[in-house]
């Protein structure tokens, strides 16, 4: 998708949520290095994290999307795998109640005139109540699933073929690997995820999961790219995948927030053709904004960076 002459000029996107505890956090914003004037903003919002999801998602596709992505807005995990599939059938990824579809969900499909949903999760993730709902709208439902996070994120991850995964200049095959305990590393990854084709794969952090080796291996993975310090996904981890023959590059800084910023700095810049001069700007501390986010920013290749608190923009952000 091309940007308008105002993003271009350097005007920035803020994609902010209101929420009942604070206004939050996901926004574009301008930012070149060595700028002498204050950056520019703009924000998207909501009244909630449905409502918020709604507005990224028909911000990111002005002219619409065929299938959508929808994902439990009450917990992080199947959303963190689905920013692959979002990128595969370029869409965006919405999200809704677990028990009854939310309205701004329905409003956004319509919106984008989406004629298929593929719902990322178990009924424990988002009840049937939901998929019924959909199909009653006239919507051709798929749903993608396993026992449990790391099961889902294998569904997510081989619903399309190995020749469908993207590649790290002459490295082969890539995957991020991430914490499947966590969501700050991987929702950092999103629009990375998007944008290349680079299949995000969970972890537990002390050994990788049955699920997960079958991925890298039916996926024919040569190059890891781990997200997150050793606390997040251990030397055992990283041991277990080099002896599977496989490159590993670990991305990790002292906190969250520089671990999104290296990321950007030494992957989605130099090597994705990430923008330098606009940043998508996301809480770091909850996971609801930035999760519907990835696809934006992986449409437009900006880079996301991550905020402390709703009031703390953070010393390496």
């Amino acid at each position: 998708m091309k940007l308008n002459s105002s993003r271009r000029s350097g005007r920035g996107l803020l994609l902010g949520l209101g929420s009942l505890a604070a206004i939050g956090a996901l926004m574009a914003t301008a930012a070149g290095a060595g700028a002498q004037t204050p950056p520019t903003s703009n924000r998207l919002a909501g009244a909630d994290s449905y409502a918020t999801a709604a507005a990224i998602a028909t911000a990111a596709f002005p002219n619409g999307a065929t299938i959508a992505v929808i994902a439990s807005g009450t917990n992080y995990p199947d959303a963190l795998a689905a920013n692959y599939l979002a990128g595969r059938i370029h869409g965006p990824i919405l999200l809704t109640d677990p028990s009854s579809l939310s309205p701004e969900t329905l409003t956004a499909l319509k919106t984008l005139k989406a004629t298929g949903v593929d719902i990322v999760g178990g009924t424990a993730a988002i009840s049937d109540n939901v998929a019924t709902q959909l199909q009653s709208d006239g919507f051709v439902v798929n749903r993608l699933f396993g026992q449990d996070r790391y099961g889902t994120a294998q569904a997510i991850d081989e619903t399309f073929p190995a020749s469908f995964v993207g590649d790290l200049g002459s490295d082969g095959a890539t995957a991020i690997v991430a914490t499947g305990l966590g969501y700050a590393d991987a929702m950092s990854a999103g629009g990375m995820a998007y944008a290349a084709a680079f299949p995000i794969i969970l972890t537990d952090p002390s050994t990788l999961p049955a699920e997960s080796q079958d991925v890298l291996t039916k996926l024919s993975i040569k190059n890891v790219i781990i997200v997150g310090g050793l606390g997040a996904v251990s030397s055992a981890v990283q041991t277990q995948i080099e002896g599977m023959g496989i490159t590993v590059e670990r991305i990790a800084g002292q906190d969250r927030t520089q671990t999104a910023l290296l990321l950007a700095e030494q992957i989605e810049i130099p090597m994705l053709g990430f923008t330098n001069t606009q940043a998508v700007l996301a809480r770091g501390n909850d996971y609801t904004d930035a999760l519907a986010g990835g696809p934006y920013a992986g449409v437009n290749k900006i880079p996301t960076v991550l905020t402390e608190t709703p009031d703390i923009l953070g010393t390496y952000t």
